[in-house]
């Protein structure tokens, strides 16, 4: 799997798409240390959504059963690395309808439990969309 980051640069409330390669190829170095850095950096997981976006760490997805499941899922959660594995951390149960009754979610879900029995799709990010994560 390829490597590749996006940064969240702080001073400019602006997403650096690649910020390890400039115009001409030469590599920036904006890797910094400590808890004043200036960037959130963070991964590409190695997936895409149902539309074909690339899946970054700090992506904010939607997250449902595939139409042809008799249960109904529609869960809101952050992408975020977790035990050396990619997930979504719950963060809305918008739908939940099929499941044994008390049941609920975990509150992670691990991208290799939810690929190919769940949709999802990127509908944000935590730093320019905050207002798709509710509070809990």
């Amino acid at each position: 799997m390829e490597k590749k980051f996006r940064a969240w640069d702080k001073s400019t409330g602006k997403m650096i798409l690649d910020p390890t390669v400039n115009g001409i190829g030469h590599v920036n170095y904006i890797f910094q240390d400590g808890p004043d850095q200036d960037y959130m950096w963070e991964q590409f997981t190695g997936l895409h959504d149902s539309k074909g976006v690339e899946i970054y760490e700090g992506d904010v997805v939607e997250v449902q059963n595939l139409p042809c499941q008799i249960q109904k899922a529609r869960l809101i959660g952050v992408v975020t690395m977790s035990w050396s594995a990619w997930g979504v951390d719950v963060k809305e149960i918008v739908v939940w309808r099929g499941y044994t009754p008390g049941v609920l979610p975990s509150a992670r879900l691990f991208f290799m439990n939810i690929i190919d029995v769940m949709d999802y799709r990127i509908i944000g990010n935590i730093h320019e969309n905050p207002e798709l994560l509710k509070e809990g």
